[in-house]
């Protein structure tokens, strides 16, 4: 996923560390409602877990590893950062983005940028609140 002229909104935060960190989940509970493998695309996600959090999903993007787990608590491990091999050729880092779980289940194909009148861009919580 990345930025151009027609998908200028990045709907999430990167944060940018290590190949190898460990992820914990940062809110109180949540339920495991996907596992996406990484499907070698450049420029894609990498490997992601989908949580349900109340009424949004969180995704967790450009992992390593993944938890095998199906219910999540504040402090537990969601997985680990990958590297470019894992997460779509992208330096290491991961990508955080909570979107309504109404859209979620409406709109399985999403990206992790879209346009400023896109839809997803109201159902998606401000990256600075996450």
């Amino acid at each position: 996923h990345v930025s151009s002229a027609s998908k200028p909104v990045h709907l999430g935060i990167d944060f940018w560390v290590p190949e190898g960190t460990v992820v914990t989940f940062p809110y109180a509970a949540g339920d495991v409602i996907r596992r996406v493998p990484n499907n070698g695309e450049p420029g894609g996600w990498g490997n992601r877990l989908d949580v349900a959090v109340g009424r949004f999903v969180a995704l967790f993007a450009h992992l390593g590893d993944m938890t095998h787990a199906t219910a999540l608590t504040c402090g537990r491990v969601v997985g680990t950062v990958g590297g470019r091999s894992d997460n779509g050729g992208w330096r290491p880092h991961l990508h955080l983005q909570a979107v309504s779980r109404e859209f979620y289940d409406e709109n399985p194909g999403f990206d992790a940028y879209a346009a400023t009148d896109d839809p997803i861009v109201l159902h998606t919580v401000d990256p600075a609140l996450l």
